[in-house]
């Protein structure tokens, strides 16, 4: 449920979720709460208010994962020069992330598929996406001319690593 409250120019809208909680000793339990979303602006529903916080709170998730998963505020150098090189180094890793998640190409069949993918990979966690996309586990094997990498092939995001790759080889 969604409520409206104004006072002036100030306008209040509140929002109630019921979750249930269960547990194994206790049978399951349901609890509502409230959450509440002030703002200076009347032209807004209370619908859009929630939306205008939910999109801040991903750009907060933005900075927090700046400073946490690539780590880029926390250069403990000895000059100010060096921790600059380090930050703007962890920042374009960031984008990185966002570029990979851009250059995903969407084909027609699986599009749905492939756009849930693409929001996937722009949403994730840095450290995630080093796993996953970076560090990929390989076989390197030497012939007489040739190097070959062999990729394991039970990964599950190896489909959207060879996507990445495609939409990579078409910008080049």
């Amino acid at each position: 449920r969604t409520g409206r409250a104004s006072v002036g120019a100030t306008t209040a809208s509140s929002r109630s979720a019921r979750t249930s909680l269960s547990s194994k000793a206790t049978s399951r339990s349901s609890t509502i709460r409230y959450f509440f979303y002030i703002t200076n602006d009347p032209l807004l529903t209370p619908a859009e208010v929630v939306f205008e916080a939910n999109q801040r709170c991903n750009q907060e998730n933005l900075i927090e994962q700046l400073k946490n998963g690539t780590r880029a505020l926390h250069a403990g150098l000895n000059t100010l020069n060096a921790n600059w090189v380090y930050m703007v180094a962890a920042s374009l890793a960031w984008s990185l992330k966002a570029w990979a998640a851009l250059l995903l190409p969407i084909r027609l069949a699986g599009a749905l598929r492939h756009l849930r993918e693409q929001q996937q990979l722009l949403r994730m966690d840095f450290r995630t996406f080093v796993n996953i996309i970076i560090q990929l586990p390989a076989q390197v094997v030497r012939t007489g001319r040739h190097v070959v990498l062999r990729l394991l092939g039970g990964m599950p995001h190896l489909d959207l690593f060879f996507r990445l790759l495609d939409g990579i080889a078409t910008v080049t």
